[in-house]
């Protein structure tokens, strides 16, 4: 798998989130690609695993910070 092929599968997986989220989390992913330089992709790919996991991991940290956003809201209303 190349980069972009990595990349496009992510912003694919990503869909169900909002724009400005999903356009964060691709800007960050690319910007560790570009770090690392494109000798170091297949190497980047295999540490950061399939998109499918990177893109699941990302949607899991969200709802867990909106569950906290929530709770803290909550008690701020109190």
């Amino acid at each position: 798998m190349s980069r972009k092929e990595f990349m496009e599968q992510l912003a694919r997986l990503l869909g169900g989130i909002s724009e400005s989220e999903r356009q964060e989390a691709l800007d960050y992913y690319n910007s560790y690609f570009d770090d690392a330089g494109p000798e170091n992709e297949a190497a980047v790919i295999q540490e950061l695993g399939s998109p499918g996991k990177v893109a699941a991991i990302i949607k899991l940290i969200l709802r867990m910070m909106e569950g906290i956003l929530g709770n803290i809201q909550k008690k701020a209303m109190r």
